[in-house]
Parts: C-alpha cells; sequence; structure tokens
C-alpha cells in the first residue's frame, strides 16, 4: 500500500464507458465539466477491507493481501480528493 492508507478518494467502481459515450457529444454540455464518479468518500484501507470481504465471500485466496504493508507517507501525498 503506497501510504498509510488514511488517504481518501472517491473510488470510481462501475463502468463509466457508458456514460461517457451517452454524454460526451450532447451539445448541452459543451465545455462543461461532467462528474461520472462515485460521490462517496472512503479511505483506501476501507477500500482494501471491501475488497478482502469480497474475496473472501467468493472464495478467493487473500494471500496476497495478507502480505501487503504500507510505504512510507509522503510529505506532498494528497490526503483527501473529493470531486464537487
Amino acid at each position: 500500500m503506497l501510504g498509510d492508507g488514511e488517504q481518501i478518494r472517491c473510488f470510481t467502481i462501475f463502468d463509466v464507458a457508458e456514460p461517457i459515450a451517452r454524454f460526451s457529444l450532447r451539445p448541452e454540455i459543451e465545455n462543461q465539466v461532467v462528474n461520472i464518479g462515485n460521490p462517496e468518500p472512503l479511505t483506501v484501507k476501507e477500500l482494501a477491507a471491501k475488497i478482502v470481504e469480497l474475496g473472501k465471500e467468493l472464495g478467493c485466496s487473500t494471500r496476497i493481501l495478507d502480505s501487503a504493508s504500507s510505504t512510507t507517507v509522503y510529505a506532498d501525498d494528497v490526503k483527501k480528493r473529493i470531486p464537487t
């Protein structure tokens, strides 16, 4: 894991191809910003825990996650990134 896992992000966890195709050519949104991401913030640690839990439910091996460790937190690391 890069950093301490306490970084907050809004992860896009669904297919974004359909909304990009649907909205990218609409004249009414020309030169506008359209957020098609997830507005719900999670820490990296919370996301990792959800992935591990889902893997367990699906019967997958979690050996690779058992050996994961964090690295040094960089001074310029963005701690919180939430789209508006």
